[in-house]
């Protein structure tokens, strides 16, 4: 079923209802589930009056005691042929008890009374998905712990390679810094200047 398509449209929009909320969405999702068990559209009409006339042989013909102030909605018609309501577990038999429960609280003529997308989403017919997605989450995280180990053992084996004091495996430590090496270098001019100075002066003490 394509987004927005006629197998799709809540009743109340296809009445003539000009209150649009999330709940058209939700009505729109109920025909999404339905579908993907049927393998067709479960209300497979061909224009507005017949698509409601497709619903109301599933879902019974609304009145005002099973739809108030459905009456006053301006595509309402009185003729409208009357249908009972059919059990949906006999329109959908291979959904599961939890699915079948969820499909009846997206499928509900009033739109205030249809499920909201959050509590859909924490219904217990998503259980197993949230369990392997939480479990998903948990391999993520083992791997991560598991990759940043591995990179600090190989700069802990890499820094002992080169030679940086106090490195020790799986410990990383830091190479001098630049300022560092120019001082260390400073200091073994100054040595060499001084053993330099000090065989002159042995030199002309000892000719």
């Amino acid at each position: 079923m394509a987004p927005f398509s006629l197998s799709g449209r809540a009743p109340d929009v296809l009445l003539g209802s000009k209150t649009y909320s999330t709940s058209i969405d939700i009505w729109s999702a109920g025909c999404i589930m339905a579908e993907m068990y049927l393998g067709r559209p479960i209300f497979a009409g061909s224009n507005n009056q017949d698509e409601l006339v497709k619903i109301f042989k599933v879902m019974g013909t609304p009145t005002e005691e099973t739809w108030p102030g459905v009456s006053k909605l301006s595509e309402y018609r009185k003729d409208f042929p009357y249908y009972p309501p059919k059990p949906l577990s006999t329109v959908v038999p291979m959904i599961d008890t939890f699915g079948m429960d969820l499909l009846l609280q997206m499928l509900i003529y009033q739109p205030q009374k249809r499920i909201t997308a959050k509590d859909a989403l924490n219904h217990v017919y998503f259980n197993d998905i949230r369990g392997y997605a939480n479990l998903q989450q948990q391999q993520q995280a083992q791997q991560q712990q598991q990759q940043q180990a591995q990179q600090q053992q190989q700069m802990g084996q890499q820094q002992q390679q080169m030679g940086y004091p106090g490195a020790g495996p799986g410990v990383p430590q830091q190479p001098p810094l630049p300022y560092q090496a120019v001082q260390m270098q400073q200091q073994q001019i100054l040595q060499q200047q001084q053993q330099q100075q000090q065989q002159q002066m042995q030199q002309q003490a000892y000719p």
